[in-house]
């Protein structure tokens, strides 16, 4: 699965709402939270945590640790349970010349790549391997539209603070 989105706001803060686990409940539905291997927060390849979501009813244990790390830029985890992995990347770049991008003043415009790989561990997912699969589609489409819209109203909240400091007093 690949997605492409655009969002106007810099790659550091869309990246702080990928990466800090105080924001990832902000934009990921069901989050619940987010533990730490041993209570370190690491950040480097290699490191372990565990996301605790719920979804559907059901409560589900997603084993992760972090294959690539470079702020700002590169994230790349694998998320396990007992019937399934999935290798996730979100990959950041400045977007070049967007119909849409906002007036020069704007905030700058990012495209957020993000890929993923289903990789099985039981036969259980194989016999529903299309609707698992467009269900895994639709959720992480509604996950990345709503990350747009908090990184955007966040760089707008920012934009106009810096706006009303810089007002004359009189």
């Amino acid at each position: 699965m690949r997605i492409a989105i655009d969002i106007h706001s810099t790659p550091q803060l869309i990246f702080r709402h990928l990466n800090e686990e105080s924001l990832v409940p902000q934009w990921m539905d069901g989050l619940q939270r987010v533990e730490f291997e041993g209570g370190k927060k690491g950040r480097l390849p290699g490191a372990r945590f565990r996301y605790v979501v719920r979804q559907l009813g059901q409560t589900l244990l997603l084993d992760g640790t972090i294959l690539r790390f470079r702020p700002d830029e590169h994230l790349a985890v694998r998320l396990t349970t007992r019937q399934f992995s999935i290798d996730a990347d979100f990959t950041l770049e400045i977007a070049k010349s967007v119909p849409s991008a906002p007036p020069q003043n704007g905030p700058e415009q990012t495209r957020l790549i993000y890929s993923a790989e289903l990789n099985e561990q039981s036969s259980l997912p194989r016999l529903l391997a299309t609707p698992f699969y467009a269900f895994l589609r639709n959720m992480t489409q509604s996950q990345l539209k709503r990350l747009k819209q908090v990184c955007e109203h966040h760089q707008s909240s920012v934009a106009t603070s810096a706006e009303v400091s810089k007002a004359p007093t009189w």
